[in-house]
């Protein structure tokens, strides 16, 4: 399989910044992206869950990936979701977004993230990329998340993608990876898998498994839009990829303390990113509004006082 520069640590999953009348915060946004470039190894724009992606229309997608770019220029390489809710839609989105990375001539690494349990079932799902792609706009990169799955489509018997189709899939060349969402057993079965392909990479996509469970190729975390700092500091030192392990002889005790603080504050965002998130950064004048695209799923004010408090005792605030 070719190789894509799959990067490796840290992947920033940015919420997506709107002013109060619906169109997106660009100053925002910008300030956003230029604090998570300094601590991350890869962005994920527009995420089901902190980005929003589900609700974005591909107009808000092209505007998001725009500015990402201008932003971004090529530093590191942006995961850029791209599945709606029927293969046509989804091949129409790439092909929109894949149209405006060409036109700005972008020199950096773009991948596009694609569920496609959402809108394919797992018979014929090799066949369907096969045909979906057709070598345009490339590489993809997968996502596996059964509770997503569940929640959109209830017409699938399996909400994983299968291990067998995965093996498969991850030898097709112009996939690169897969941000995976479940138990330690499945993900244990699909780097089994998929260790043939080298140049495969498996993303974790739940902060509080990696704390728990660290490994794989990095973590895809919310989170840091609240510490970047933090984050990219726990994640090098779990993935060993930073020569800073071997400087002094209380990191352990730091990087303990450190991730004792990114467990208080997953406690406050996990049932509802998007909207606990985009609270607490508006109320700190870091973005223009805390406008999201649905309705909130829990009552947010007890929830930002108390990740007021958590970062307020770290010196966090942004």
């Amino acid at each position: 399989m070719e190789g894509f520069n799959s990067p490796k640590g840290l992947i920033a999953a940015p919420i997506t910044p709107f002013r109060q009348d619906g169109n997106l915060d660009i100053p925002g946004l910008e300030r956003l992206l230029a604090r998570l470039i300094k601590s991350s190894q890869g962005l994920f724009l527009a995420s089901p869950g902190a980005g929003e992606g589900i609700s974005l229309s591909t107009e808000q997608l092209a505007a998001l990936l725009e500015t990402a770019m201008s932003a971004v220029k090529a530093r590191i390489p942006i995961f850029m979701w791209v599945t709606r809710r029927t293969a046509p839609d989804t091949r129409q989105t790439v092909e929109t977004l894949g149209r405006i990375v060409e036109k700005n001539a972008y020199g950096g690494q773009v991948f596009w993230v694609d569920c496609p349990l959402i809108y394919h079932s797992n018979r014929g799902l090799v066949d369907n990329y096969k045909d979906l792609w057709a070598g345009k706009h490339l590489p993809l990169m997968l996502y596996n998340d059964p509770s997503l799955v569940q929640e959109l489509t209830r017409h699938f018997k399996r909400k994983n993608i299968r291990t067998a189709i995965l093996s498969e899939l991850a030898e097709y060349n112009g996939i690169a990876g897969i941000i995976f969402h479940g138990n330690l057993e499945r993900v244990y079965n699909y780097a089994k898998a998929t260790v043939k392909a080298k140049d495969f990479f498996i993303y974790e996509g739940e902060e509080e498994q990696f704390l728990d469970h660290p490994g794989l190729a990095g973590v895809v975390s919310a989170g840091a839009n609240l510490m970047p700092e933090i984050w990219g500091k726990v994640t090098s030192f779990c993935l060993e990829i930073s020569a800073e392990n071997t400087m002094y002889p209380d990191l352990l005790m730091q990087i303990w303390k450190m991730g004792s603080t990114l467990r208080e504050l997953l406690d406050c965002y996990k049932r509802d990113p998007a909207h606990v998130i985009k609270a607490f950064l508006a109320k700190a004048g870091f973005i223009e509004s805390p406008y999201c695209l649905n309705s909130p799923k829990t009552e947010l004010s007890d929830i930002v006082a108390r990740l007021e408090e958590v970062m307020t005792h770290g010196d966090y605030l942004p």
